[in-house]
């Protein structure tokens, strides 16, 4: 299972080296799905989402990038 495992983590890396602006725009879509869905709460929250959601990701996916 380990050695299945380590080759799917080693093409998504490939891939996300070769085309890291079709994750990107994924992940932005998701989020905006995702703040359009909470219409009903406050903007504040949406806002703190943002901010809180953007750095968090950037980090990981800048930790994904270096391997």
């Amino acid at each position: 299972v380990k050695s299945r495992y380590d080759w799917f983590m080693q093409r998504f890396r490939e891939e996300l080296r070769a085309d890291p602006w079709f994750y990107v725009d994924n992940v932005m879509r998701s989020v905006k799905d995702a703040l359009l869905t909470m219409a009903g709460v406050p903007p504040m929250v949406h806002w703190l989402l943002v901010f809180v959601l953007v750095p968090a990701l950037n980090k990981l996916l800048g930790r994904w990038l270096r391997r």
